[in-house]
């Protein structure tokens, strides 16, 4: 999946979804510009819609999201508001010059979702935009993706990734040094 903006290896903001923000003076008011042509996997078109119930549902403080200990106190869902089709509004509690970080890959939970989407439904349906697809999931076992091929960003440099889940950290570094994996997410010492 993908967000509205993407932090880098050294915490610089990328234009992801987004292809602009901006604060008013205060910065209490972030204005967000959205990239066109964008299709979530399952063809239908991207747009402020569904920005404004991704992050209506992330703030929402009876929904349970763990994105709340990213967002409380900062946007409320009232301060979520559709511009036009292409802009979103985020009117926050409280000035926040960092808030365009809360809506990047540093807070996981602000994939951006389409604004019918069912919770419980993200690991059984094809649903994000980005490069690669879900193919198939196993809970506990893996996850299957396939490269995008209506990607707004061109064409993935993989033709798809294979995730394997362990609960063993002997069994993933075994599986590491047996080359029957090539990554491993994290190094347990």
């Amino acid at each position: 999946g993908e967000f509205l903006t993407r932090a880098t290896r050294s915490l610089t903001l990328r234009p992801e979804l987004a292809v602009s923000w901006k604060p008013n003076a205060t910065a209490t008011v972030w204005t967000f510009e959205l990239r066109p042509n964008v299709k979530f996997q399952n063809g239908k078109a991207f747009g402020a819609d569904d920005v404004v119930a991704t992050f209506k549902r992330l703030v929402d403080p009876n929904s349970g999201s763990q994105a709340l200990s990213a967002f409380k106190g900062v946007l409320s869902p009232a301060g979520v508001r559709k511009v036009d089709n292409l802009t979103v509004e985020f009117r926050l509690d409280a000035p926040t010059a960092s808030f365009p970080y809360l809506t990047s890959s540093t807070t996981y939970q602000a994939i951006i979702l389409p604004a019918d989407y069912k919770l419980g439904t993200f690991t059984s349906e094809a649903q994000t935009t980005g490069a690669f697809r879900l193919a198939s999931y196993s809970p506990g076992v893996g996850a299957k993706y396939e490269r995008n091929t209506s990607w707004w960003g061109g064409q993935a440099p993989l033709d798809g990734i294979d995730v394997t889940y362990y609960s063993d950290d002997a069994a993933v570094i075994a599986a590491l040094l047996g080359r029957q994996i090539d990554l491993i997410g994290q190094i347990q010492f």
